[in-house]
């Protein structure tokens, strides 16, 4: 587009918004300079995140940003010496390109609101291995949010949240594909600040082949399917599960946690409460009572250590009732507990729950199951029913 001549060629000091869909004009441009501008959409052939990044720094009222780059291959630049960009207000960040670029780009971001909403659509081409390269993107986050949210200015220290949430729904209007699994985030922090309902950001890395636009499957690279063990996740990511207390799974697109995905969570010795859909139990329970290590040598060995509380919402399947679910949660606490007597007092983690919830009952459970559950496994059971359509309970 010819820049010359036009708005585009002036400043417009009191432009908030600027939304370019179907054409291009040159990062240099003064209207991306206004000084107000919060909002800024692109849809661009820009490869060079050198010139994005330049820009970024005179825009550092945006709220909003999103970028997508039809550039089919990695940029030419050279990746030495690219400046840090710091970005005070932004809340929303949607990137859609070759994966090169988007590295380039959110490895020198910094974010430092409470809130942000962090959403990479990146294509690869066949010859880079999908993990390591989301590796290398959930690493991005880690320095992108690491500083602010310790108030900290060391790099080398871990990204550790209070909380994380694998759930379908985007807390803005970013695209949700079907290998996506937006990640929600809390700190401590915000925990503290807000008696345990403070803000959250989200996470939502998409990877699709370069080739043939497809989506990767969820198992083949996000590093918390990949991961071997949460050091091995600090090690890769820099991401520190160790102040973990909450975890919830709901509506993961494409893929049904694994077994080895439960023994990866059944590791995080911090975790205290399980939120999950019923349909991802039946790999849950058995992590309950199976120990990651056989010979219980360390008293983190024993799987869920500092469990208290789960909460699980809806049914396994449309024709089947909460019995049999509620069945299965106590034969795998029994036996967490026989699994506990036979290691000499080494390990935590043999206390009952505190709490077993069920919600979104199609009916409910019957009275002589409930009776079934001994204090020894569970203290308290509590169920509620799904409520109708335009109905309140």
């Amino acid at each position: 587009m010819d820049t010359r001549d036009g708005l585009l060629a002036g400043e417009a000091p009191s432009l908030r918004t600027l939304e370019l869909l179907g054409c291009a004009i040159p990062l240099t441009s003064p209207v991306i300079f206004s000084p107000n501008l919060t909002r800024l959409v692109l849809d661009t052939p820009q490869d060079n995140a050198r010139e994005v990044l330049q820009m970024l720094q005179h825009t550092i009222q945006l709220e909003t940003f999103h970028m997508a780059c039809s550039h089919n291959g990695p940029s030419s630049e050279s990746p030495h010496l690219l400046s840090e960009v710091r970005l005070p207000r932004l809340m929303h960040l949607l990137l859609i390109g070759h994966c090169a670029l988007l590295l380039r780009i959110t490895e020198k971001l910094r974010l430092p609101v409470a809130k942000v909403s962090i959403t990479l659509i990146c294509f690869l081409p066949a010859v880079l291995s999908p993990s390591q390269t989301a590796e290398r993107l959930f690493a991005t986050v880690r320095s992108a949010r690491m500083p602010f949210v310790k108030h900290r200015a060391d790099n080398d220290q871990p990204f550790s949240p209070q909380k994380l949430g694998f759930q379908g729904k985007l807390a803005s209007n970013a695209p949700l594909r079907i290998n996506s699994c937006p990640l929600h985030v809390c700190h401590e922090e915000d925990l503290q600040a807000s008696g345990h309902h403070g803000p959250h950001s989200v996470v939502d890395v998409q990877l699709f082949h370069q080739e043939t636009q497809a989506a990767i499957g969820l198992r083949e690279w996000h590093p918390m399917f990949t991961a071997s063990s949460p050091e091995n996740l600090l090690k890769t990511t820099g991401w520190s599960l160790a102040n973990l207390s909450s975890i919830r799974v709901a509506d993961i697109r494409g893929a049904c946690p694994s077994p080895d995905f439960w023994k990866f969570i059944s590791m995080i010795a911090s975790l205290q409460q399980i939120i999950v859909e019923a349909r991802y139990t039946p790999n849950l329970i058995p992590s309950l009572y199976t120990s990651w290590d056989p010979a219980l040598e360390v008293r983190a060995a024993f799987s869920f250590p500092r469990l208290r509380h789960i909460k699980i919402i809806g049914t396994v399947s449309p024709d089947t009732g909460p019995e049999t679910l509620l069945e299965s949660i106590a034969n795998a606490l029994q036996r967490r507990q026989e699994l506990a007597s036979h290691c000499d007092g080494r390990i935590e983690g043999a206390q009952s729950l505190d709490l077993l919830e069920l919600t979104d009952c199609l009916s409910p459970p019957s009275e002589s199951v409930l009776l079934a559950l001994p204090p020894m496994h569970v203290k308290e059971v509590s169920w509620k029913l799904k409520s109708a359509p335009g109905q309140s309970q």
